[in-house]
């Protein structure tokens, strides 16, 4: 279509008389061209995802299941290397070159894919293809999606689907944005994958069947948080506890990312009771936790003494019989199981230690609580997207 009107304009613009009129004529003509063009060269993006790293020297087989069979090719020619019917393919290593069925591929990276619908592997069905790659002394397994599918993919762990849909736009939005930066990043990194399947970047445990997550993501297709005109890193944690983010001292560089750095405090997860949270632990079992950074001597309290203008504790003195040490909160945060953010207070309450704490999560980025009753007080997805990422723009990618 818009090619024919270009023809169209190319003959109008032969047979004007007047000079304003062709110089009208070839203004529009230029400024619709790049818009044709543009859209023309737009690629689908793929998100490569790490399903699991395995050393060689350790790694026995892998197997995946297709309905329909699979379809074998060399990664980085394209080339099919083999069609099969057989619903069961078992992926083998010899000496550093891949092996499918008893056949040896002779290449290092094969991509297998399903000839149609979905590929089954440790009991989870997945979109896509997945990319076995012998990558020096690992074999990596590595899912090939494209990114809406990815972006349905992982609401389902990253959300609540019973959640009302205006919330999943947020949070669709958000993932959306979050993985492109993430495929920069790795990029600039020269990684073979984008993303991890852990909470290290976003669970993701392949397909499901949830409708309102469905909707979410179509109606918000393609559209992305841009800073500079660049995808943001939209981090997000559960409940924010109130915490100011421009006031936390964790090492992000907020001039890099200062749609992260929000002066407005979220009171909208005040009303939850994730909100706020109680862990109460004899000192045997603190012990018990803390022996990665402790040992095993006997533990005899624990004290902040460091926190950063947010509240959230930086330092904390372990005290034994003949020594102490200072620990970091991100090692308290790591080590203690009931302790669920950073910010929180130490107390002795008889022979127990008493940890009182508000937020879950890393209180930077989107308050995904907050987020849910923003919603039911009637703020839209664009509305509370802007909330917690100030300065930034919402726009199609």
């Amino acid at each position: 279509l818009k090619n024919g009107c270009l023809m169209i304009f190319v003959y109008y613009y032969k047979n004007m008389e007047s000079k304003f009129n062709r110089f009208f004529f070839l203004f529009f003509l230029i400024s619709f061209f790049p818009f044709s063009l543009s859209a023309r060269n737009k690629k689908q993006i793929t998100v490569k995802v790490l399903l699991q790293s395995m050393p060689r020297k350790s790694f026995d087989s892998w197997v995946v299941y297709a309905p329909k069979g699979f379809v074998i090719k060399n990664q980085r020619s394209g080339k099919v290397f083999k069609k099969s019917s057989q619903k069961k393919m078992t992926i083998a290593n010899k000496g550093g070159y891949l092996v499918c069925n008893g056949t040896v591929c002779n290449c290092r990276t094969l991509l297998v894919g399903p000839q149609g619908g979905y590929f089954e592997w440790d009991k989870k069905q997945y979109k896509g293809g997945l990319l076995i790659v012998c990558h020096k002394d690992r074999l990596l397994g590595i899912n090939c999606l494209d990114l809406e599918s990815y972006v349905y993919c992982v609401l389902k762990s990253e959300s609540w689907p019973g959640w009302p849909c205006e919330v999943n736009k947020v949070f669709a939005v958000m993932c959306r944005s979050y993985v492109i930066a993430q495929i920069d990043e790795a990029d600039r990194a020269k990684r073979l994958y984008h993303v991890k399947n852990t909470n290290v970047h976003q669970t993701y445990n392949g397909l499901h069947d949830c409708k309102i997550i469905k909707q979410a993501v179509e109606e918000t297709k393609s559209q992305v948080l841009l800073h500079n005109k660049k995808p943001i890193l939209a981090m997000f944690d559960s409940c924010c506890g109130g915490v100011v983010p421009k006031n936390i001292d964790n090492g992000l560089d907020f001039k890099k990312a200062p749609y992260l750095a929000r002066k407005k405090a979220c009171k909208y997860c005040k009303s939850f009771s994730i909100y706020s949270w109680q862990a109460e632990y004899s000192l045997q079992q603190l012990c018990s936790f803390l022996r990665p950074v402790w040992g095993t001597q006997p533990i005899y309290g624990l004290k902040i003494v460091k926190r950063d203008k947010a509240g959230l504790v930086k330092q904390v003195q372990i005290r034994g019989k003949k020594r102490t040490k200072l620990v970091s909160g991100q090692e308290m945060y790591s080590c203690i199981p009931g302790v669920k953010s950073f910010c929180f207070s130490i107390k002795k309450k008889g022979k127990k230690i008493v940890f009182d704490g508000r937020g879950y999560g890393h209180h930077v980025g989107l308050c995904q609580w907050g987020a849910r009753q923003m919603v039911s007080k009637g703020y839209g997805y664009k509305k509370i997207l802007q909330f917690y990422y100030p300065g930034t723009r919402l726009r199609r990618w």
